[in-house]
C-alpha cells in the first residue's frame, strides 16, 4: 500500500499549505500566530534534523514536547518519515515512566528544553542513544516528501495511566490515524475557517488537516482546575476563537469566565469530552448561553469518538437520575454490543454466550476502523481488554457498564465497581447522579467496602444534610451504612479527574 493511501493526514495538510499558505495554522499559548506556510517550513526543518539523526520507517521516537507549533511540526515530519511517536502520560510516576522507556526502547528522544533536566533524573533515559533538545524550530524552505507506509505500520504509541496497574501502550497505526481523522471530521466539519480553542492534541491534528486554526490555551494544561476563568475568557476574546473543543474541566472555567464577562466572545459551538460532564455544567451552559450549540463527545483512549450528542438532548433524557448517564447514540462508524459482566478473558465462544438482550445492563464493547486493536508488546493487556469473535473481528472492552433504551445509550458504572446487595446488582452512577441533582453536590463516590458496608463519600464539603441524603438514598432502594464528607476533593485519576481511586479511599 502506498503512502498516498495511508497518509491522508499529510496529504490534506499538504493541500492546505499549497492552497492557503497565508492562513493561520496555529496560535501558540503566548499568542503568536503561525501561518500554514510557516508550519510547512518548520516541518521541513524537522525532517532534515530527524533524517540526520537516523529516523526512518519504524524508528521509535520518544516525544516530550508540550502542545505547541513545535509539537505539530515534529509529529508531521516524523509521520512523513514513517517514524513512530511514543508518548507518555505526563501524570505517570517517574518509576512508571522508567519502566515504559526500558520496554519501548526509543532510539531518539525529542524533548523541550525546560523538561530536559527532569528527564535526566530518570536513569532509563540515559540509555537513549540520541537526544534532540527543542526550543524554537528553525525554518527551511524546501519541498518535503513522504516515506511509503502501509496502514499496518505503527505511527503512535500512547502510554496512559489510570488508577492502578502498569500503563498500557495503545498502538495507533497509520490506518488507525486515517480512520480516526475520518471519524473526527464528521463532527468537526463546519462552515468557513474555524478557530478552535482546544486542549486535545489529536483534535489539533484533525484541524490542521481541515485547514482550521488551532488555538493553544494559554493556561497550564496540567493544572486546569487551578486556572483563572477570566484568563481563559480573555484568551478566547483576544484570539477570536469561534469554537471550543475542550475537556469538561476547561469548559467549566470558560463558562465561568463568560458569565463574569457577560459575553461568550463569539463562540458559536462547543464540544466537550474526555471525562463525565456534570448535570450542573450542562444546565449552566444551556441556561446562560442559548445561542451556543453545546455537544458532548463520549469515547476513550482506545475508541474516540463512540458517540456525540447535544447538551439539550442530555438534559431531556436525564430527567430521571436513576436511569443513569445518557451519552447519545453510537456513531455510524462504530459497532457496539452489550455483554454480561465478566472479569476473565473472553474467547469467541464465550463472547456469544455473554451477549445481552436489548435493555439489559452489561459491559459496552466496541469495534470499528478507529477503535484500537492492540497494545505495544503486551499480550496480557490484549487478553484482558480485547475480544476476537468467530469472524476474526477485534472488539474493545470499554469497562463501562451500560444499557440501551431503544437507540439511547446510558452508562451506569464501571466493570470493576459492580456491587451486590441481597442478591441484587447495584451500579454507582444512578445514585451518585441522584445525590448530585437533589443536593447540588458535585464530588460524589458510592462504594461498597471489602467488609460489605456501603459508603457515600462527598468531597469538597464541610457541612452536608446527612439525614436528608440518607433518606433519599434509602428511598431509591440503595443501601447506605455511612456518609463521609471530606474537605478535600475525592481522589481520582490525575489525567481526567474522573475515575475514583478506591485504593486512596482505603478500599
Amino acid at each position: 500500500m502506498t503512502s498516498e493511501v495511508a497518509h491522508p493526514l499529510l496529504r490534506k495538510v499538504d493541500d492546505v499549505i499549497a492552497n492557503h499558505p497565508d492562513r493561520i495554522a496555529i496560535i501558540d499559548k503566548d499568542g503568536v500566530e503561525y501561518s500554514y506556510a510557516t508550519l510547512s517550513k518548520k516541518i521541513n526543518y524537522c525532517r532534515q534534523v530527524l533524517k540526520e539523526k537516523g529516523v526512518r520507517l519504524g524508528t521509535k521516537v520518544l516525544v516530550a514536547v508540550p502542545m505547541t507549533i513545535e509539537l505539530y511540526a515534529i509529529l508531521l515530519a516524523l509521520f512523513s518519515l514513517g517514524g513512530i511517536a511514543v508518548f507518555l502520560d505526563p501524570w505517570l510516576k517517574g518509576k512508571q515512566m522508567g519502566q515504559i522507556i526500558r520496554k519501548a526502547k526509543p532510539e531518539l528522544m525529542i524533548i523541550s528544553s525546560r523538561l530536559r533536566i527532569l528527564a535526566l533524573l530518570l536513569p532509563a533515559t540515559w540509555s537513549i542513544k540520541s537526544w534532540w533538545g527543542v526550543k524554537k524550530l528553525k525554518e527551511l524552505d524546501a519541498p518535503w516528501s513522504k516515506t511509503p507506509v502501509t496502514n499496518e505500520d505503527l505511527a503512535l504509541i500512547t502510554f496512559t495511566g489510570g488508577t492502578g496497574g502498569f500503563p498500557k501502550g495503545a498502538d495507533r497505526t497509520f490506518g488507525f490515524l486515517a480512520a480516526q481523522l475520518d471519524a473526527l471530521e464528521d463532527h468537526l466539519v463546519g462552515e468557513g475557517v474555524l478557530r478552535d480553542y482546544t486542549n486535545f492534541p489529536i483534535v489539533g491534528l484533525a484541524d490542521l488537516a481541515m485547514g482550521n486554526t488551532v488555538i493553544v490555551p494559554s493556561i497550564n494544561l496540567m493544572k486546569i482546575h487551578e486556572s483563572d476563568p477570566s484568563e481563559v475568557s480573555k484568551s478566547l476574546e483576544l484570539t477570536k476563537a469561534n469554537r471550543l473543543i475542550v475537556s469538561p474541566a476547561l469548559l467549566k472555567k470558560a463558562v465561568q469566565g463568560f458569565i463574569q464577562a457577560k459575553s461568550s466572545h463569539g463562540i458559536k459551538e462547543v464540544l466537550s469530552g474526555g471525562a463525565p460532564i456534570s448535570f450542573e455544567l450542562i444546565e449552566t451552559c444551556l441556561d446562560n448561553f442559548p445561542q451556543v450549540e453545546f455537544e458532548a463527545i463520549f469515547g476513550s483512549t482506545e475508541a474516540e469518538p463512540i458517540s456525540v450528542t447535544s447538551f439539550d438532548k442530555m438534559r431531556q433524557k436525564m430527567t430521571d437520575p436513576l436511569k443513569g448517564v445518557f451519552v447519545g447514540t453510537p456513531g455510524k462508524k462504530v459497532r457496539v454490543r452489550i455483554i454480561e459482566a465478566y472479569t476473565g478473558v473472553i474467547n469467541a465462544a464465550k463472547f456469544e454466550e455473554l451477549t445481552c438482550q436489548p435493555g439489559e445492563v452489561g459491559e459496552l464493547i466496541v469495534t470499528g476502523d478507529h477503535v484500537n486493536k492492540n497494545y505495544f508488546e503486551d499480550q496480557a493487556a490484549f487478553d484482558e481488554n480485547k475480544i476476537i469473535d468467530s469472524e476474526g473481528t477485534i472488539w474493545h472492552r470499554s469497562g463501562d457498564m451500560a444499557y440501551f433504551n431503544n437507540e439511547d445509550m446510558y452508562l451506569v458504572g464501571r466493570l470493576h465497581r459492580i456491587m451486590s446487595y441481597q442478591n441484587k446488582v447495584l451500579h454507582p452512577y444512578p445514585i451518585e447522579f441522584l445525590v448530585e441533582r437533589k443536593f447540588g453536590l458535585m464530588d460524589i463516590g458510592y462504594i461498597k467496602s471489602k467488609e460489605g458496608q456501603f459508603f457515600l463519600y462527598i468531597g469538597g464539603q464541610k457541612e452536608i444534610k446527612e439525614a436528608a441524603i440518607r433518606e433519599a438514598i434509602q428511598n431509591a432502594n440503595y443501601p447506605i451504612d455511612k456518609i463521609i464528607a471530606r474537605n478535600k476533593a475525592l481522589p481520582r485519576d490525575p489525567r481526567h479527574r474522573s475515575k475514583l481511586d478506591l485504593s486512596k479511599l482505603g478500599h
